[in-house]
């Protein structure tokens, strides 16, 4: 296993449910700073990522660096879309709708997303 696809795992993993909460939850909403910001913020690591990429640069790694960099960028993008695109599915709405409508005090830190349309 190569030393920075942990560092690669989590930052897509934080991608993926920055997507999500991006496509459920209302932003600038209490729950959307606390979780984003928060949570997405200190798991997802993009200053090790940047330290990684630095050093196998400055190690004459440059072909690795730039698959590092390109990887990296282009999944943890590619998991920020795909969790939004499936936040906002019908049955996933529902259910958060559901969710949020059975619990107030959820309901007030995180609003649901406006509809489309």
């Amino acid at each position: 296993m190569h030393p920075h696809t942990a560092t690669l795992a989590v930052n897509i993993a934080g991608s993926f449910l920055l997507g999500c909460l991006a496509g459920a939850v209302r932003p600038g909403s209490h729950g959307a700073l606390l979780v984003g910001t928060g949570f997405c913020g200190a798991f997802t690591t993009f200053s090790t990522y940047a330290v990684e990429a630095v050093k196998l640069a400055q190690g004459g790694q440059l072909a690795h660096a730039a698959v590092y960099i390109a990887s990296s960028n282009a999944l943890s993008i590619g998991a920020a879309a795909a969790g939004l695109t499936l936040a906002t599915q019908p049955p996933v709405v529902a259910s958060v709708s559901g969710l949020l409508a059975r619990r107030p005090t959820l309901r007030r830190l995180f609003p649901p997303a406006m509809p489309k349309g």
